[in-house]
């Protein structure tokens, strides 16, 4: 375990997430203070502490070997991109580079400007399981601007959202094609995973919102 990823705060509160730096997400009720709500808050801010005291964090991997569990029985991957990551991402200050993000003005996934600006993605037909992933993900991502106002990691994509069970190079596709939607910002593909919120980062957003 990294040496920076070996501390953090204990919270007492019946309400911790309301006196933390992260907002609420779906999974956690007001008043839920439970060992799975304690787990997620503790390797959220480690995650954001680190991020704040050094600047960055390089990978994923990092966090997810390193990242608190409920239990011995959780598995430390599913604990990172379903729990703290998420939790962590609704930070102000830090950003979650890795993940996928969604424009403010993007349309509802059953609506006319989805279905219309889809169309044109042109998924040949060998891709069979491509336009239902891509739908998946979309509606997916879009529940979780709305309900969250936070992004959504592939790794979470593929865990929660997917109807369909496929290897990794089918679920690549898909995501390939998701990135061509304009209301959607793909994770970075170099630099760290995550960092500390910068005009650079906002300026980014704001393209991604209104372009």
């Amino acid at each position: 375990m990294p040496d920076y990823m070996k501390t953090g705060n204990s919270h007492d509160d019946t309400d911790a997430i309301e006196k933390s730096p992260f907002k609420r997400i779906y999974w956690i009720p007001p008043n839920k203070d439970d060992q799975n709500v304690t787990a997620a808050l503790e390797g959220a801010e480690k995650i954001r502490n680190t991020v704040l005291n050094r600047g960055e964090i390089q990978t994923d991997e990092a966090v997810e070997n390193a990242c608190p569990v409920a239990t011995t029985q959780m598995a430390k991957d599913w604990q990172y991109y379903r729990r703290a990551g998420p939790l962590a991402a609704t930070a102000n200050d830090i950003v979650w580079r890795t993940a996928y993000t969604l424009a403010d003005n993007a349309p509802e996934p059953n609506s006319e400007q989805f279905k219309e600006e889809a169309s044109e993605l042109a998924i040949p037909e060998h891709a069979e399981h491509a336009p239902k992933l891509v739908l998946d993900f979309y509606r997916y991502l879009h529940d979780k601007h709305d309900t969250d106002g936070r992004p959504v990691h592939p790794e979470e994509l593929k865990g929660e959202a997917a109807s369909v069970l496929a290897l990794d190079n089918v679920y690549d596709r898909a995501f390939r094609f998701l990135d061509q939607l304009p209301w959607v910002e793909s994770p970075a593909r170099s630099g760290p995973a995550w960092s500390e919120a910068t005009e650079e980062a906002d300026a980014t957003e704001e393209v991604a919102t209104h372009g």
